[in-house]
């Protein structure tokens, strides 16, 4: 079943006013977290941070794993979720609790803002001046920059008093990421068969 969450963007510019739709899809063959979780997530982003993205898909069977596989490509056995840059969707797998989808949410939508939303000045500045050297939020942070503003962006939108232990690093978010003060939006789940 897919479910249509459509965001109704209000701006003070009229050009920047429409609507995002994202597919949900799948999430009713679990029962451990509740469509308006998700939905509330996504409520603490920003409407600029959404737009493009199509769909974020369960996938239990690890079927979008599939062609990965058969182009002999590595990939763990660990993965909880991935960011599928040709589909511009979000796929999660298996997971084991509530806060462990929402994380991954989060941290899978940091892939697609870092690759689509941030500019490159911004993109290098955390790649050469954040990222090096510098302390990670998490272990899977320390894996490359890529992973480390994944890593970040989702605790800025899950635990941010976490994050703000690495001062610099919550300032660009706040800044640099998440500062688009002209637009807000609201969100409302229209449901479709």
């Amino acid at each position: 079943m897919r479910r249509i969450i459509q965001l109704d963007v209000a701006s003070k510019h009229p050009s920047e006013a429409g609507k995002i739709q994202l597919l949900l899809t799948n999430f009713h063959l679990q029962a451990t977290i509740d469509i308006n979780d998700i939905v509330a997530l996504l409520k603490k982003c920003s409407a600029f941070h959404l737009e493009g993205l199509q769909e974020i898909l369960y996938d239990p069977l690890r079927e979008m794993q599939q062609p990965l596989l058969q182009a002999r490509r590595y990939v763990p056995a660990h993965l909880k979720g991935q960011y599928l840059l040709h589909l511009h969707a979000i796929v999660i797998y298996p997971f084991e609790n509530r806060q462990e989808v929402l994380h991954t949410i989060a941290h899978e939508l940091g892939h697609y803002v870092f690759l689509h939303k941030l500019d490159s000045t911004l993109r290098k500045a955390w790649v050469t001046e954040l990222y090096p050297d510098s302390e990670k939020i998490s272990n899977y942070a320390r894996t490359n920059a890529a992973e480390d503003f994944a890593e970040s962006y989702a605790y800025f939108l899950l635990r941010p008093a976490e994050l703000k232990r690495l001062a610099a690093k919550y300032a660009f978010m706040q800044q640099s990421v998440f500062r688009k003060p002209d637009t807000t939006h609201s969100c409302s789940l229209h449901i479709t068969a």
